[in-house]
């Protein structure tokens, strides 16, 4: 995707999946790779967010206790996998990228 970037200045990635167990790595090096910025957007695959894979609880080095437990505690699973993302370093850009996109 990287390299199409340049070719393709209208293409833009979402950060769905990347608090998955198998993916959580990721977010990091997306969130600060300047080539990505202003063209990630907020997404939720909503199927998993009330799994496991992505748990708050995966991430006990990267947020505080009080962050953990707040997140814990909500039960609404797309509010919590976006206050997740957003606990984690997603910027404010990527929540409201879409609204460019999407028109009611």
């Amino acid at each position: 995707m990287l390299e199409m970037l340049p070719v393709y200045p209208n293409l833009y990635t979402d950060i769905s999946t990347l608090t998955q167990c198998n993916r959580k790595r990721y977010l990091n090096i997306v969130l600060n790779d300047s080539r990505l910025q202003g063209r990630i957007m907020y997404g939720t695959d909503y199927r998993l967010t009330n799994t496991p894979m992505a748990s708050p609880l995966q991430f006990p080095l990267n947020l505080k206790f009080t962050q953990l437990c707040s997140l814990w505690r909500n039960r609404n699973s797309w509010d919590r996998d976006l206050r997740l993302k957003a606990a984690l370093g997603a910027p404010k850009e990527v929540f409201t990228l879409s609204r460019r996109f999407l028109v009611f």
